[in-house]
């Protein structure tokens, strides 16, 4: 060990070989210095200290940070169990105007789209044959009555000869064969006569038939309607012989009749008499409304010759009839209708989302969870519910109007907590963040 003052009491050369001696051996610390460090080194530790206490503080009994739930507000409004349907509109009549005689079609007095009445005139098929046919009968009429009245002479001749027989038959002046001739000869006018008449009736009829023929040469509308459809063109020839050829379609389109196609696990909920609104492609935001009438007893199917089986995987549909006025002629033949059945319905109630409903554990009702801002808890409430069409449900008693439901998982919980809490941390460090909170599930 060195001591202070020798090295300095010495020239730089003395100095300079002492170092070069000593070699590596550290210059020796003064006391002053030693005690500064250990300060340091103090101070150090207890900051560390001092932290390490702050953070088990911060973690183990600092209260949680409380985060609002997501909720609604309870408020009123209109809620509706409905069906769904896809439907088709329908002419409320459709008649395929026909010609029941053959010929060629001399003239159109109707074009598409044409509004007629009862009566006017829709086509005319060349009546020359019809014509023809006329005169030939009425013909065959004047010949048939001309042999009956003949006949009818014949009859007065025969029993003027009879009567002449029967008083010389009766002075005995006459021979019996001759007198039952003469009774014979009446029978066989009088016979006659009954076969010229039946003959007369078939000939007024033949003539009826053949003015009956030359008037539906001359087609015209049975009904008021719109001509939807136009099957022929002029100068074209129609065949009546083997079935009646359609001329013209008219349909009554001040009405139209929907078709709606209500599945068959839906059909048992729907009854006629029920509300239906619906819809159209073109005006998605116009609802048009009516009442259902009827329900079809068997899908479409049935009018085909295999009726599909029980154990097929194809859906079932039956249509449900209902009609709904069309004055301005915005609805058509063939339109898609989206149909709403109003199964049932309230208005003016006070509404929750679905989401914030939780079945009670027996099975019997709901209960939701309502947020208190002001304590920031969650309280589980018992409701009674109306209509649910699993969006939104009707709540008959429980909540009122403003209150804030949970529509979180957080309120589904089987216990209370804080609101933003997890499950079961009512209590931490003897702490209770959710005072008189009561059972969530305990009813």
């Amino acid at each position: 060990m060195f001591h202070y003052k020798d090295i300095t009491s010495k020239g730089d050369g003395a100095v300079s070989a002492k170092s070069a001696v000593s070699g590596a051996t550290a210059k020796p610390v003064p006391p002053r210095s030693r005690r500064r460090g250990g300060i340091w080194r103090w101070a150090a530790l207890i900051v560390v200290v001092v932290a390490a206490a702050g953070a088990g503080w911060w973690y183990f009994v600092k209260p949680p940070v409380v985060v609002a739930p997501q909720t609604v507000a309870v408020s009123r409004g209109d809620v509706e169990q409905t069906v769904l349907a896809s439907g088709i509109l329908q002419a409320n009549s459709l008649v395929s105007v026909g010609a029941q005689v053959s010929g060629r079609i001399e003239k159109l007095d109707v074009k598409l789209g044409d509004v007629v009445k009862s009566g006017d005139p829709l086509a005319e098929i060349d009546s020359l044959d019809q014509e023809n046919a006329v005169k030939s009968s009425e013909a065959a009429l004047a010949s048939v009555t001309a042999q009956l009245h003949s006949a009818e002479a014949a009859v007065k001749t025969a029993q003027a000869a009879l009567d002449r027989s029967d008083q010389l038959a009766a002075k005995g002046l006459v021979a019996t064969a001759d007198h039952e001739t003469a009774q014979a000869a009446v029978g066989t006018a009088e016979a006659q006569v009954e076969v010229m008449t039946a003959q007369l009736q078939q000939a007024t009829i033949a003539v009826d038939n053949a003015k009956l023929n030359l008037s539906r040469t001359k087609i015209t509308a049975p009904s008021a309607g719109t001509v939807v459809a136009v099957l022929v063109d002029a100068g074209q020839s129609v065949n009546a012989v083997q079935s009646s050829p359609t001329i013209v379609k008219l349909a009554d389109l001040g009405t139209m009749i929907v078709k709606a196609q209500i599945s068959e696990a839906d059909v048992p909920r729907v009854k006629p008499g029920q509300p239906v609104y619906f819809t159209i492609l073109g005006e998605p935001d116009k609802r048009i409304t009516a009442t259902l009438l009827s329900i079809e007893p068997a899908p479409d199917s049935i009018t085909t010759e295999t009726t599909v089986s029980s154990t097929s995987s194809t859906a079932i549909y039956y249509n449900g009839l209902f009609s709904v006025p069309n004055p301005d002629g915005k609805l058509r033949i063939d339109m898609t209708a989206q149909v709403t059945i109003v199964l049932a319905q309230a208005k003016n109630a006070l509404l929750v989302p679905s989401s914030a409903l939780t079945a009670s554990p027996s099975g019997k009702g709901y209960t939701v969870g309502v947020y208190d801002p002001a304590t920031k808890t969650v309280e589980r409430t018992k409701v009674t519910v109306g209509i649910n069409n699993n969006v939104t449900a009707e709540i008959q008693s429980g909540l009122k109007e403003g209150d804030l439901v949970v529509t979180t998982g957080i309120a589904r919980a089987a216990g209370s907590s804080p609101a933003g809490a997890p499950p079961g941390a009512g209590t931490r460090s003897g702490r209770n963040f959710a005072p008189g909170a009561g059972s969530l599930l305990g009813f």
